[in-house]
This record gives C-alpha cells, structure tokens and sequence, in this order.
C-alpha cells in the first residue's frame, strides 16, 4: 500500500529502530511538499505570489490534513495531488506534452487507492473547466494527446499499480456495492450535519464525532475547515466573482457530498462511507479564499456573517436539542431508574471539545473581521503579509491542539511505550503465532512476531464463515479457543499488572492456554492443543455444512471443510462426517480432535524468503492443509512435481500429498506483478517516443506564460513580473517599433503595453530613489 511512496522509502534506508522518531520529520516534509504543490497551482490564478503562498498553507494544514494525521500515508496523495492539476493545466493551456502523462504516473505509483477518486475528481474538474473557461480550450489532436498521455500515465505506474488491481479483487471488502435507497439518501440522516460541521469547524479527532454522536462515521475524513478562514473566503468568492470556472466545480462537489452513491463513486461505489476525496475541492476551496483576498468584488464581510449564522445554529442544535438520559434515583436505600428528556446541554455530558471547537471557530472568524477592517488603512502587500502571517500562527495553534488533544484522548501511550522498549524472546526456533490481550493493535509488529490479529485481510471469506467481525485488525472472541489452536497462536502475552479478575475470565474462557515464563514486564501463557502449521485431515465437510454450524472453528479441527467440487476430487482419500456429528463442538471432543491433528502434523515448517517448506512421511496419500491465508499468488510443488493449491476451510492452503517422504515448497509471486513491469516499460518507452515526436519531429514548443496573457480577470496580468520581463524581452529583440510578436488570446494588447511602461517607469523611479 506504500511501496509507491517516496517517503517510504526514505523510511527504509534508516534503521528500525528509529523508525517511530522519523513519523514528525516526515511528515513536516510531506506538508511542506503539500504547501509547494499547492502553491504553484494556485499561482496560475491570482496575481501576487503572497496570495499563492497562503493558499498553500491552508492547503498543508487544512482540517483534512490536521484529521488524516493518525493515517500518515494519506498525506503522500495530499502532497502530490495538486500536481495532476498542474498537469492537466500545462497539457490544455500551454500545450506542453508530457506533463500530464508524469503527473497521472506519480499520483498512480503513489497510492492506487487514492488515484482512483482522483480520475474521478480530473473528469469533473475538467468538464468544469471546458464549460465555462475561455482560455480552456482544446481541439481534437489536444482532446487524443489527452486520451494518450492518461493511459500512458497509468501504463509506467503499471508496476505497483496492476497488481494493486489484482489483489483489491480479492478482497470482498472492495466489492461490497453501494445499492437501492442507499444510494440517494444516507440511512444516517445525521452524516448531512456531520458534512456541513466539517465545512465551518476545525476537524475533530478521527475516533471521536461528537458534534453529531449518531453520525456512525468514525475514521471517515469528514474534514473540510481552512484554519482562520472558514468558508468564509469561499462564499465571499461566490457572490463577487462572476463566472468564474471553480464555482461551477465547487457544486458539483457539494452535491456529490450529499449524495451517497455520488460520494461513493471516489471509492469505486463501495457501500463504506468515507469522504477520503475531500483534500481536492479543499484545494479548491483554498484557491477561492485567495482569490477572493485579492479581488474587492468579493465581499468578506457577507462570507463572515455566513459562516457565524451558519456555526452558530449548528451550534445551537447541538447543544440544545432534546435529549433522552437514563439517571439514577435514590429514595433511601432503594435505587430507581429514570429517564429524562433535556436540552443536550443539561445532561453535563457534552464532550470539551465541542465547546473548544465553538471557540475556535468564533475566535478565527472574530480575528479575520479585524484584519479586514484594517485592509483599506494598509498597502496591498502590507495586508497579505499580516494575513500571511496570522495564516500561520492559526494553523500552528490548530495543530497543536489537534495533536495534543488526540494524545490526551488516546489511552495507549504508557502502555505503547512499555510495549516498544519490550523485550519478548521466547526461547522457540519453530514458526508460530501469539497474541496480547488488550495490547494496542498490531503490537506484535513492535516486537516482530506473527498474530492472529494481523492476519491479511485477504481472509475475509474465513471470518464470515466464523462468523466473526473483521475490521481493522482480527479480535475474536477470547471463548474461540479452536480457532487459536487452529492458526497456531502458540503464545498469550499478558502485560504485569493487567486486571486479574479480567485475565482470570479470559484464561477461563481460552481455557487451552498455561503459564509459561516471564518476560520483563510481560507474562506468557503457552497454549497446550495448538496444531502445527501443516496437519492432515481423515475427514470432510462440504461449505454447506460448515455455514449450518455455530461454531465452524471446532468444526475444522476435525474435518477440513471443502466446497462439492472439492468434496467429489478428495472422496477417496477423505470420509464425509455426518451433519449431526459437525455440530458437536464440546471441549471433550476438540481435546480428542486436537490430538489427532497434532498427531498428523507435518514433521517441519519453515519461513522462506519466497515462501515456506514443509516435509511430511504419511503412509497413504493425504490432503495436507496450512493455516496460511490463501491467495491466488501460491505455486506449490510436491517432492519437485508442480501440483494445484486448494483453497480449503474458507482460506487456508492445501495440496494432496503422497505417501512416503515428500517434501513440499509453497513459493509466492505477487499476482500481476510481470504484467506490471511490462506496462512499466512499454508506457516510458511511449513516453519517450511520443515526446520525440511532439518536440523533435513536429518541433512543438510550450507556451510558457500563455495562461497569465489568458485569464480573464485583467488584474492577474499587473502583478506577475514574469508577464513584464517576457514582454521586455520581446519589445527589446523586436526588429523595429511596433513589430512586438505578441503570443495567442492576449487580452488586451494596448493594456499590456501600457502596464508595461508603467512597470517601466516606477523601477526608474526606485533607482532615482536608491541614488
């Protein structure tokens, strides 16, 4: 998921162990990669650099920014977005090929995931862009050049973007379609408040939505604030800038927000709710609020009121709509249940951080009001460096409540230090798994040990068959004790000190689990019935059975599940148990079911670089099974002959195996990844042939300030010195006076000389000055 990342690989060149102390330096280098990105597009169109980099400040720390921290890698997609944009713009208004076809590769090397909303967010931005901007304009030979560089663009990111594709379909959770009513209206009616909160308030912690509780949509990127600014810059573009192409996008992207199987077609349709693609209208937004800064058509005081009678009802509804609460009631010694219907706000238990994000807002907005009052009393260039300024010390006091305020909220950080400086060293060479009970998650990563609760989720087709939830990481139960002895979890880490009524019920409830040792802080209770990695099966059920059974785990300690096809291939050298005998899932009979796999275990398991070996000595021909997730990536081979890998027990690997001695290699290649290399080679190769032709046969040159002569609003011409000093150059290598070639769609070529006399005459005004 982040092989594509630069950052990554930044990472991997130190050592491990530095690894969590590199999280804040990298992630201050992806901002200000987020900043500069972000700064050169906006600068296409306003007309002061200043301007630009505030709209690239508010981009690196807007609300969805400061939100996806807890996901560091959304920010790679955050950084590098902004150039398919640029891309897009160079393509279209200065011709210059190429440029999209490099941007469309970085962002799909990048990260896959994020590259597909933004495929969908280029075809609006560009239809908005063809249907109301003049100077975006394109012709057939434009429209084919835009066609080839796309594919080409995706066809070089093949390497890591092809298999990306191979292993999505393999996973149910990306095919899970959004449907029906669902797709016009959110079952959740409060998600419509949690999106318009998102617009006016700073964002809030990714585990916490408690502006609007019910929204049920944690973890979901609902974050769309500008620090200081609000929204308030975006409507006061949209009542003064007439025409302008980003309205019309702006809309769009609001109607898409508030649609859910418009919202769900950034993520391929799927019926989860993320709003993971709200970083690029925030791009937009930010290119609003500058450009509303400059232009005095745009009213900001309409913009403030807006954004204050707007956070002030949300705020009233939040804190003031009726509530039903359960209390206590004493009479004596004799306790009553009650229920009662108050304002929010009466039952005293409203989150801190609803009220700090009310004061935030009105304090940023109280701030903006005043900086815009002084506007007329200051110069141009004076005003944006204050709001330059107060730009960032807003964001800066932003970021710093929002990360301390996760720290405070989130109850893992003694126990996250006390696990990372752990030593955990089981004296056992063989492979096997472990868990730690209520550890953080994936803590055994920390210590470089496998688990049953990082198991792929490629498995997903297992836990629904358990019947067990899967999400972000595998947490069954602790009364699924076959399902551990199952997938080898060999090993329970307790913390020192952890409840013991807790463990008490635990141990109870795993009941296979004994004490073993002590390891520093941490005591290890080893598990007395786990099978080995490989074992053999005598028995069978079909799926069928297995989905009619409460608890198919204990099942598949005595019986391999297998589909009918598999059931008629396996029947000679497998007996089918009756339905009534799958069903019985006592203790008694998983000791004795336990024992027997134990028994047929393969005599060795090992770890390859590729893969793992296995070798075996049974006297007839078995149906060998591994508890290691299947995926269409497995090659196996027996005793040298290739053989077929049997998805068996709704995901682990299987192959038949003779009798006598074999020996057994399962080798993994990642599905897709030869295909991706070749898209790799024959897209560069493209490339470098399409730009041959474009500049060397057809000697096609980029028009490289055709956008600032282009844009509509004539005021964006005065302020770029680059306008000035080419239009210099040509005036000065022109053969005689009024022979000035000027390029294509110039504006106004009387104005543009006369803006250039007066650039002319205030510089010799400076340097009189200076002498």
């Amino acid at each position: 998921y982040t092989l594509g990342s630069p950052f990554f690989w930044l990472a991997a060149l130190l050592p491990v162990g530095i690894s969590q102390y590199l999280m804040a330096p990298l992630l201050a280098l992806k901002l200000a990669l987020s900043s500069l990105f972000a700064f050169i597009y906006i600068r296409r169109f306003v007309t002061k650099p200043q301007s630009a980099l505030i709209g690239g400040i508010l981009y690196a720390f807007s609300g969805y920014s400061l939100y996806n921290i807890f996901f560091n890698h959304f920010h790679e997609a955050i950084a590098f977005f902004p150039l398919l944009l640029i891309g897009l713009e160079e393509c279209v208004v200065n011709k210059r090929r190429g440029a999209l076809a490099l941007a469309v590769a970085i962002n799909a090397f990048v990260n896959y995931f994020f590259f597909i909303g933004e495929c969908v967010f280029l075809v609006i931005y560009f239809i908005a862009r063809i249907a109301t901007s003049r100077e975006f304009r394109i012709s057939v030979g434009d429209f084919f050049c835009l066609a080839f560089e796309s594919i080409v663009g995706v066809a070089i990111a093949g390497a890591l973007f092809i298999p990306s594709i191979f292993q999505v379909l393999d996973v149910p959770r990306s095919t899970n379609i959004l449907m029906d009513g669902g797709f016009m209206f959110y079952s959740n009616e409060q998600r419509y408040g949690l999106i318009l909160e998102a617009m006016f308030f700073p964002p809030e912690v990714p585990a916490r939505t408690n502006m609007f509780t019910g929204a049920n949509a944690k973890w979901s990127s609902v974050a769309l604030y500008l620090p200081l600014f609000s929204m308030a810059g975006v409507l006061a573009f949209f009542k003064g800038a007439r025409k302008h192409w980003a309205k019309a996008l702006l809309v769009v992207c609001l109607v898409m927000a508030f649609v859910p199987g418009l919202n769900a077609s950034f993520t391929m349709f799927n019926n989860n709710f993320y709003t993971r693609w709200f970083y690029m209208p925030e791009l937009i937004c930010c290119l609003a609020t500058v450009h509303a800064l400059e232009d005095e058509r745009c009213d900001f005081k309409f913009g403030i009121k807006f954004c204050s009678v707007a956070a002030g009802v949300m705020a009233l509804i939040v804190l003031l709509h009726p509530s039903k609460k359960e209390y206590t009631v004493m009479d004596g010694d004799v306790e009553t249940k009650v229920e009662k219907v108050l304002p929010n706000i009466m039952h005293l238990d409203i989150a801190p951080s609803v009220y700090v994000q009310i004061v935030i807002t009105a304090v940023f907005l109280l701030l903006l009001g005043l900086m815009l009052k002084e506007r007329n009393r200051q110069g141009t260039a004076h005003f944006l460096r204050a709001v330059l300024v107060t730009t960032v010390v807003c964001s800066m006091l932003l970021g710093y409540y929002f990360v301390g305020y996760g720290r405070i909220l989130g109850p893992y950080v003694g126990n996250y230090n006390r696990a990372v400086s752990a030593d955990i060293d089981i004296d056992d060479d063989s492979f096997y798994r472990m868990e730690a009970v209520d550890e953080i998650n994936n803590v055994n990563m920390l210590w470089g040990k496998s688990s049953l609760k990082s198991f792929t989720s490629a498995t997903f087709e297992l836990y629904e068959l358990l019947g067990i939830t899967r999400d972000v990481n595998s947490s069954p139960d602790h009364d699924r004790y076959a399902l551990r002895a199952l997938t080898g979890v060999k090993y329970l880490i307790v913390r020192d000190g952890y409840d013991e009524e807790k463990l008490e019920t635990a141990l109870d409830d795993l009941r296979t689990f004994s004490y073993h040792s002590e390891q520093g802080s941490y005591h290890v209770y080893e598990n007395e019935y786990v099978l080995p990695m490989g074992f053999a099966y005598d028995n069978y059920v079909t799926l069928s059975t297995a989905k009619s059974v409460s608890l198919a785990d204990n099942l598949m300690c005595r019986a391999v599940v297998l589909t009918d096809e598999q059931a008629e291939r396996y029947s000679d050298i497998l007996t089918e148990i009756s339905s009534q005998a799958a069903r019985d899932s006592s203790f008694v009979q998983f000791e004795q079911d336990a024992a027997d796999r134990i028994a047929a275990g393969v005599k060795d398991f090992t770890v390859t670089g590729t893969g793992f070996t296995a070798h075996t000595d049974y006297e007839s021909d078995e149906l060998v099974v591994f508890s290691v997730p299947y995926d269409r990536g497995w090659s196996a081979a027996v005793n040298g002959t290739a053989c077929e890998v049997e998805k068996v027990n709704g995901g682990f690997v299987a192959v038949r195996v003779g009798a006598g001695a074999a020996d057994i290699v399962f080798t993994y290649e990642t599905p897709g990844v030869k295909y991706g290399l070749l898209a790799t080679a024959g897209g560069a190769g493209l490339l470098a042939v399409y730009l041959l032709f474009q500049y060397v046969i057809l000697k096609r040159r980029p028009r490289r300030y055709v956008h600032l002569y282009q844009n509509t609003q004539k005021a964006c011409v005065r302020a770029h010195r680059s306008y000035v000093n080419q239009l210099s150059r040509r005036i000065e290598n022109a053969p005689e006076k009024g022979s000035v070639r000027f390029p294509e769609n110039v504006v106004d070529e009387e104005e543009a000389l006369q803006l250039l006399e007066e650039f002319q005459r205030s510089e010799d005004e400076k340097t009189e000055d200076q002498g």
